[in-house]
Parts: structure tokens; sequence; C-alpha cells
């Protein structure tokens, strides 16, 4: 027995007791001041998620303005019709107010400059538009006003005067000659131009073999070179007109690099933001059952300078403590010994032990597995992806990678409901698991959005693949609630030779297959896209 032994069991019991008591007290104050540390751990985890949540969605708001703004322009242009430019102005000036609340945004701070490159490029496009608004309604909304009307008016004064003349052959000409304008007002061309050109040649001439008085043939000279000249007006207006559209689509093009990175820099942002609640969230679950079992163990090992007969069972639970604390769930208690508390003890502890096995157990499958469709999840898609890499690399193999996004899930959720959603995503899961090939993997990577993992296929067999999933999915509808569903979907498809780009990675295997997507919705949705 050593020296502090034998000075404690010196002691009175009295103060034996208070040192224990005093034990128990600073081990209670160390699980408070942990308790204190992880609560503020998690609150500020949540801030985090929260923030980047805000950013997410004010990003998604940010897409939906900028979609609306470039459908309220085609129709403006198609229809001529004020209330479209209108549309166009609000959704314009909601995505400048969705631009500056995401700037003032502490989360966004890392994609300052591209915000910024971003509503510098709306405000040059807004001021395009104006551009090009103008000039449509300066040629005429309607035939009643702008060049459209001057136009037609002047048409119809030479038509008065050939009428009044009674020349059918020069009015025929006329008739040609608008025939050949309306032609240029629908679909463009100088062809159409260089015809009336011609006409009004034929026009001329077979006015000049008329006998008819000079004062009538110089009134209809006039009226015709009034007429040419509101054409000529309008040629040059609708030649300008189609320069200016130009410059809007290319102002707008060089808007969408910088969309797509704060799209991704918000994704990465929120996903990272998870993650962070998600481990914090276990490590304070984790270290305040830990605290506790620290203080049992403390108020054990001051049992046992106070009942000697209870030292080798208690030595044993803590022992088995300890291992688990570390993680080792080998530990075996069935031969603790001791009274029936030291057994009630170690009983409590095997539970502690099992519930650790099992939750081990579920966090294992749960971490790679999506809970709704029962396929792959990102994380467990994102290790097989490298693994396929690094093997295709070895063999020199190429592989082909395909994303695809539910078309239009939105409406389906606003329509039928999230749980019609749910059923569409879980049959995409079942059509598309009967499809691929026993040697490829399928996972869920995002809310609608599916990978498909497809080793030593070409870029062609993959495009074949896919499209006969996509034709399949479109003919097969989700059934939720008596409500057949039918969806479609958008396939981006990325192929490489791990060999010619081994330094490129999956990552940009990945990007490529986005960027196919993307290209697949832009071009109207329902379609496989190839990088």
């Amino acid at each position: 027995m050593t020296d502090p032994v034998r000075w404690f069991y010196s002691l009175r019991i009295r103060t034996q007791v208070s040192i224990q008591v005093a034990t128990a007290f600073c081990a209670l104050l160390g699980i408070g001041l942990l308790y204190l540390v992880t609560d503020s751990l998690v609150q500020a985890a949540e801030r985090s998620e929260q923030a980047y949540g805000r950013l997410a969605g004010l990003n998604d708001d940010l897409d939906l303005q900028t979609l609306e703004m470039r459908r309220a322009e085609k129709d403006f242009l198609l229809h001529k019709r004020l209330t479209h430019a209108d549309r166009h102005d609000v959704s314009a000036a909601r995505a400048e107010a969705i631009l500056q609340q995401l700037a003032d945004l502490d989360a966004a701070a890392p994609m300052a400059a591209r915000l910024q490159d971003m509503a510098d490029g709306l405000a040059a496009y807004r001021t395009q538009f104006a551009l090009v608004a103008a000039i449509v309604q300066e040629q005429g909304l309607t035939e009643a006003d702008g060049l459209r009307a001057a136009l037609r008016y002047a048409a119809h004064d030479v038509e008065a005067m050939l009428l009044a003349a009674g020349d059918d052959d020069l009015l025929i000409k006329l008739l040609m000659m608008r025939r050949h304008e309306k032609d240029f007002m629908l679909r463009g061309g100088d062809g159409y131009v260089r015809q009336i050109d011609e006409r009004l040649g034929e026009f001329l001439d077979i006015l000049e073999q008329r006998d008819m008085p000079a004062e009538r043939k110089t009134g209809i000279i006039v009226s015709v070179g009034s007429y040419l000249a509101h054409f000529g007006g309008y040629v040059d207006n609708a030649n300008r007109l189609a320069a200016e559209q130009a410059e809007l689509s290319r102002i707008f093009a060089r808007m969408q690099p910088d969309r797509l990175a704060i799209d991704q820099a918000a994704e990465s942002g929120a996903a990272a933001a998870g993650r962070m609640l998600a481990g914090t969230r276990r490590l304070a679950g984790f270290a305040l059952p830990v605290g506790v079992v620290l203080m049992m163990a403390l108020v054990v090992m001051q049992s046992v300078l106070l009942v000697r007969g209870l030292t080798q069972p208690i030595l044993k639970i803590s022992r088995a403590m300890q291992a688990l604390t570390r993680g080792d769930t080998s530990v075996d208690l069935a031969a603790s010994g001791g009274s029936r508390e030291i057994a009630q003890m170690a009983a409590t502890i095997d539970v502690f032990k099992q519930v650790m096995i099992d939750r081990e157990q579920v966090l294992a499958r749960e971490a790679l597995t999506d809970a709704l469709t029962g396929l792959a999840n990102r994380r467990a898609f994102q290790d097989a992806a490298e693994r396929a890499w690094a093997d295709a690399a070895r063999r020199g193999e190429t592989l082909s990678l395909a994303l695809l996004d539910v078309d239009h899930f939105k409406q389906v959720n606003d329509r039928y409901g999230h749980q019609a959603g749910d059923a569409v995503l879980k049959s995409l899961a079942l059509t598309a698991s009967e499809s691929v090939r026993g040697g490829d993997l399928l996972a869920r990577v995002g809310g609608e959005e599916f990978a498909v993992l497809m080793p030593r296929a070409s870029n062609a067999a993959a495009v074949q693949a896919m499209e006969r999933l996509r034709c399949r999915l479109a003919a097969r509808p989700a059934l939720a609630d008596g409500d057949r569903i039918f969806f479609t979907v958008s396939v981006g498809i990325a192929t490489a030779s791990a060999v010619d780009g081994a330094a490129a990675g999956v990552s940009a295997l990945i990007r490529e297959a986005d960027r196919a997507l993307y290209a697949a919705k832009h071009a109207g949705r329902n379609q496989v896209r190839a990088a």
C-alpha cells in the first residue's frame, strides 16, 4: 500500500466523504463546462448553416428571376407587347435586388467578385434591352404605329393613285412589291430587298410606256418614291434591331459563367456548412456521454478507496469503459463479478457498448445510402468514381459519366405535393436500376439529380444507353395517390480516357457532364447531350 493510500485511509470518514464529494463536484463542473462549449459550437454551426441556407435560397430566386427575365425578353420580341417588356423590367429589378441581398451576406464574401461581375453584366443587359425595346417601338408594335404604319400609309397612297388611274399592270407590280415587303418583315434577308428593286424597275418601265398625263405620272413616281423611302427606313431599322438583339444575347451569354460559378459556390458552401453542423453535433453527442463516463470513473476510483472489497470488479468496469471511450467495443463484462449494484452497472455499460456498435453500423449504412431511393448517395458515388478512375487509368480504358435531372420537378411538387415528387424520384430510381448495366453505378447525388457511372463505355455507347433510359422514363409514369404522373429527364454525358487526362480527374469529368446537362436544359429539356 502506497503512502498516499495510507494517508487517505488515515483520514476520518467524513474527510474521505468530503474528498469524494469534492471530486464529484469537480467532475460535474467539468461536464457543465463541456456542455457549454459544445452547445456554443453547435449554435455557431447552426448559424452558419442558416446563413448558407439563406444564400442558397436567394441563389435559387436569382436563377428563377434570370430565367423569367430571359423568357419575357423572348416574349416581347415575338409578340411585341409592352406587358412583356414590363415583365422583363420587374424580373430584372428583382434580380438586381437579390444580387444586392447576396452581396450583403457574410457567407457570400468568397464570391463577391463574381456577384459584382454578375451585377455589372445585369446592368449592361438591362441597358441593352431598353435599347432593343426602343428600336422595336420605333419599328411599330402594331401596323397602326411606328415605321410599319408610315410604310402602310405610303403604300395605300400609291394604291389609291393606281386605282384612280385604272392601270391593273402597275397595280400588280405594286402588289408584288408589297408581297416582297411582307416577306422581308416575316423572314428578313437582303434577297427580298433586291426583289423589290427588280419589281420597281419593271414598274417604272411600264409607267414609262403608259399614255397618261405627265402630272399623273409625276404624282405616281413621287408616291412610289415615298413608299420606297419608308421601306428603306424600315429595312435600316430592322437591320439595326437584328444587330442589337445579337449584342443582347452576347451580353446574356457572358453572364452565364458568373451565374454558374455562384451556383456552385452556394451549393458547395451549403454542403460544407451542413457537414460542419453534422460533425459538431456528433462531437457534442459523443463528448457529453464521454464526460459522464469519466465522471463515473472518478467516482468509482474514489469508491475503491472507500470499499476495498469492490476493488477488482470496479477495475474491470473502469478498464472496459476506457476501452469503449477509445472506440474498442470488443470488451467483455460478463465476468466482472461484484455485488448486484456492480452487476447492474456492468449491464448498463454493456448496453452502452451495444448502442455504440449499433450506432456505428447504422452510421456506416446511412453514410453511403440515399434514404428515399435506396441508391448510393453522393459520398458513395464519389468514392466509387475515384476508384473507377484509378482502375481506368491502370487499364488504359475509357470512363463515361451521365448526370440526369428531372425536368420541371418543382412543378410536380407544386401541383401534386412532395409525396408525389418522392414517388417520381422512386420511379426514376427503379426504372434506371432496371436499365443500367450490371457493372454500372447508379446514385442519387442531389434533390432531383442522379448520376450513372459507366466504366469501359464509349461516348457513343453511353449516349445510346441514356437515350434508351430517357425514352423509358418518359413512357413510364410514376403513381401517387391514384395519379399517373408523367415526367421527363435531361441528361448530360461526359467521357474521358483516364490515361489521356489523368491530371484532370473525376472532378473535371463531373464538370463536363454538368455543362452538358445545362446544355440539354437550355436546349429545351427531355434530351441527351454529350460534352
